[in-house]
């Protein structure tokens, strides 16, 4: 099957782990990178000032990226597809999708952020395009329920280990670092963070944010190692640490409680860590509380079960080894290209 990918397919995301599996399967991807096209935008969106001032402006962003539509539209029409898969949909309007349907062509896109507002990668042309397209996968279930709801064809889609961004470092005789947290800086992370720090020996990697927007009095700045872990090293670090922190961000809310899975929910056991994260509906049902992983609700959860894990070596080094053993088994990004190919042509 030949296969139109549309996205940004930059070093490890998740558009390049899709193109790789559906490789593996025996399709034919064509990627399709939307930067190339940027340029076509119009200068009222190319300009950051302007641009922010546009954001929720939904007449002024399809009038500003008409000629991006259009040359989107005629790359994937040239490739020929069966199936156009687009990722995230920032620019793609309803009229492109519609475009591509009346060529016989079967229209999906993922969503690997939280489409509504006021969550920062909402955009008003998203919903209006997912309402058009064939099948909308996103990775929460309580989402999936507001999205259907709202006339659109939405499909739970959760993320998936990609060994070869991720690799598996085997079992770690020897833990360098006590508890790591590897990930983006806001505000509700830095105050749980800094709570954890008093308590433990914790390391935090991840964008200079944690020392631009943090203050200097902030112990999370003081933790912050100095550096972004990204792939591979991020991986070593996961497979050198005891205990590895998923905290939820309120994108990964829904009414009001958090939900779904995260990239971050694979890759650690796919790289051989032990995950405590925030319990969420979809991560707890993938992943068994006590068997594979841990979870916590609120900050005294989580130092207690950061405390227990840290004294109790082997059931962590056990419950590590058999959520890799599952992620390996069931959650790479093969089944899930299995799965979306099984939703659109079943």
């Amino acid at each position: 099957m030949k296969i139109a990918l549309v996205g940004n397919f930059n070093l490890d995301t998740l558009e390049c782990s899709y193109r790789d599996a559906f490789q593996k399967l025996g399709h034919v991807p064509q990627c399709i990178d939307v930067r190339s096209f940027k340029e076509e935008l119009a200068w009222w969106l190319k300009d950051r000032i302007t641009h922010r001032l546009t954001i929720n402006n939904y007449f002024l962003r399809s009038l500003g990226s008409g000629q991006y539509n259009q040359m989107v539209l005629s790359k994937i029409l040239e490739s020929k597809p069966n199936f156009v898969l687009i990722f995230g949909g920032e620019w793609l309007l309803a009229q492109t999708v519609k475009a591509l349907q009346k060529k016989q062509i079967k229209v999906a896109i993922i969503n690997g952020d939280n489409p509504y507002a006021p969550h920062y990668a909402s955009r008003p042309e998203m919903l209006p395009a997912a309402k058009t397209c064939d099948a909308y996968f996103i990775w929460s279930e309580l989402l999936v329920k507001h999205l259907k709801k709202d006339g659109i064809a939405a499909h739970f889609l959760a993320f998936a280990w990609d060994e070869a961004v991720f690799p598996y470092l085997g079992e770690i005789n020897h833990c360098q670092t006590e508890v790591s947290f590897i990930g983006g800086w806001d505000q509700e992370r830095e105050l749980f963070l800094n709570d954890i720090g008093k308590h433990f020996p914790l390391k935090i990697w991840g964008h200079d944010y944690w020392q631009k927007r943090t203050a200097s009095s902030s112990l999370s700045r003081k933790l912050w190692q100095g550096r972004e872990l990204r792939a591979s090293k991020a991986a070593q670090m996961i497979a050198h640490s005891k205990i590895n922190l998923n905290i939820l961000r309120k994108q990964h809310y829904a009414d009001g409680i958090p939900d779904g899975v995260i990239m971050r929910t694979f890759e650690v056991p796919g790289a051989g860590g032990f995950l405590l994260a925030t319990r969420s509906g979809g991560a707890s049902e993938i992943l068994m509380e006590g068997r594979d992983v841990g979870y916590f609700a609120n900050i005294e959860e989580c130092l207690n079960q950061i405390e227990y894990y840290l004294c109790n070596e082997e059931q962590r080094k056990q419950m590590a080894l058999h959520a890799h053993n599952l992620v390996a088994s069931e959650h790479r990004y093969e089944h899930r290209a299995h799965q979306i190919i099984e939703t659109i042509f079943s």
